[in-house]
């Protein structure tokens, strides 16, 4: 396993401020070439035991029958990638009806060298970044823009101009070619597992499952941990690594809070036909709250290991402080 970590951490290239998309592509394809092997060579060992065993001879026998043709029936259908029905993440924006967002958006993206997105998404959560709906293995699939309505209320002009920055970082390093292959393994693991917590009975095969899941989590951690290296390193170089630095620890101090906030107060009050002002009540939620979890050592993804705020700033401390921005409120891009 140290041999395996070595290998891993050698096509990190951390301080490269572009990302080996093809050696992580490379690696991408092989996790899911290797569950494909591990799934469907499980399957088959299955089904070879259920065909060889005469479930005449005993109670026993039968057992054996009967999991050996479930487990390979539940094992082949995880193991088989689905075509994904295009959904919209969110309300679709029109460039006639917000034209300064969308000149803002045209004006980094040309600091990047790339086309403005032909689809930009409003949700109700606290980010800014690429989704990719529909299509199979990542070929017809959709790379859109989603704008979290509340990073508007909470950011300046330069800070929605950072964080978009970043997004465009991603698509100028070609980060989306990888995150596929990732997903069909993450969601074929999630589908096996899932399955398998229904029946109590399954041996050995979930520590088999749970291994590779574990192998799985430590290539994909490298993997993004270095996107999200090269993307920041970008956007701080093209921004400011301070305005950049200031909207990261503001987009990660109120991410948590407003979903809690979203989620155990606004859904439940708009579910009983009110309407209540959505950003106020967040305000008097945070002080009602009292202090939080400093953003600093907040974790995007504490189960899968991802990188603290801390580090994603300490990667951008070296470069020089940059402009001072527009301090504006994003929210006044809309009309």
């Amino acid at each position: 396993m140290k041999v395996w970590r070595k290998r891993i951490i050698r096509f990190s290239f951390r301080d490269n401020p572009s990302s080996p998309v093809f050696a992580h592509t490379l690696l991408a394809m092989s996790l899911l070439g290797g569950y494909l092997v591990l799934g469907l060579g499980t399957a088959g060992v299955l089904a070879y035991v259920g065909l060889r065993t005469d479930s005449t001879r005993g109670p026993w026998h039968h057992l054996l029958v009967q999991f050996c043709g479930i487990a390979c029936a539940v094992i082949s259908a995880s193991t088989y990638p689905a075509w994904r029905r295009f959904v919209a993440p969110g309300s679709k924006l029109v460039r006639q009806d917000q034209p300064r967002l969308f000149e803002r958006i045209d004006r980094i993206a040309s600091l990047f060298g790339q086309q403005p997105p032909s689809e930009i998404y409003l949700a109700d959560d606290v980010d800014v970044g690429v989704c990719q709906e529909g299509g199979f293995m990542g070929f017809g699939a959709k790379n859109v823009i989603c704008l979290g309505l509340p990073v508007f209320h909470f950011l300046t002009v330069s800070q929605l101009d950072a964080v978009l920055a970043q997004t465009f970082a991603h698509f100028r390093g070609r980060h989306h070619r990888v995150w596929p292959w990732l997903r069909e393994t993450r969601d074929s693991l999630d589908v096996a597992k899932g399955m398998m917590n229904y029946y109590e009975k399954w041996m050995i095969l979930p520590l088999l499952f749970n291994w590779y899941e574990k192998l799985f989590t430590r290539v994909a951690r490298h993997i993004f941990g270095t996107q999200r290296f090269a993307a920041d390193r970008s956007a701080a170089v093209a921004i400011g690594p301070r305005i950049y630095g200031e909207a990261l620890l503001t987009i990660a101090r109120n991410q948590g809070a407003f979903t809690e906030y979203l989620y155990h107060e606004v859904r439940p009050a708009v579910g009983r036909g009110y309407h209540p002002p959505v950003m106020e009540g967040f305000n008097a939620f945070l002080a009602f709250a009292g202090p939080r979890q400093q953003p600093e050592k907040i974790r995007e993804d504490p189960e899968g290991g991802s990188l603290s705020v801390a580090d994603r700033l300490a990667a951008i401390r070296d470069l020089p402080a940059g402009p001072s921005g527009d301090p504006s409120p994003a929210i006044s891009l809309f009309k």
